[in-house]
């Protein structure tokens, strides 16, 4: 899988500038900070970060919701965060890991930012995050060229002085950090 490498700050513009219709993706190592930067992007750009990790999704219904009949149809109760008109970033972490079934209601959500028939409220936004399958051992589907094509996406490779300052403003502790 051959990406842009980008450092934190890059990666941060990027994803200022990135049009809110078109979803990101940040490949990287475990511990570098994808999920802190993400949240940063969030708190920049004023919008609530919702968080999905496709290790803890074990059904469609996860995301689009319970179903229900109205009028003779299947439709589905949306999850608790939605609304059609506030905007959030909108945060699937692991997203190689998702199961079959998973995979396949993401697809329409990172593609057109529906859940169902429902569209997410204009100016929402979408970052994946994985791991790369295969990297140290880690466990997850290897994405197709057609999978792929759906991101921008890019390699997450921060500085060490950025790593640093992540560590200390997410808390980390100081034996970690020395």
């Amino acid at each position: 899988m051959a990406l842009a490498k980008v450092t934190i700050a890059e990666f941060t513009e990027l994803a200022l500038c990135c049009p809110a219709n078109q979803t990101m993706l940040i490949v990287g190592d475990f511990g570098i900070g994808k999920t802190q930067v993400v949240r940063k992007v969030a708190k920049l750009l004023k919008l609530d970060c919702v968080e999905y990790d496709c290790t803890h999704l074990t059904d469609p219904g996860d995301i689009l919701g319970l179903p229900c009949i109205v009028n003779g149809r299947t439709c589905y109760n949306p999850t608790s965060w939605y609304s059609p008109d506030k905007p959030v970033l909108l945060f699937i972490d692991e997203v190689f890991r998702a199961v079959t079934e998973v995979r396949g209601t993401l697809m329409p959500l990172t593609l057109e930012q529906k859940i169902a028939d429902l569209k997410l409220a204009p100016g929402s936004r979408i970052i994946c995050a994985a791991n790369p399958p295969g990297y140290h051992g880690y466990e997850g589907e290897v994405p197709d060229a057609a999978q792929l094509s759906r991101y921008a996406a890019y390699w997450l490779d921060p500085t060490f002085n950025e790593w640093m300052d992540n560590a200390k403003e997410i808390g980390c502790h100081q034996a970690v950090i020395d």
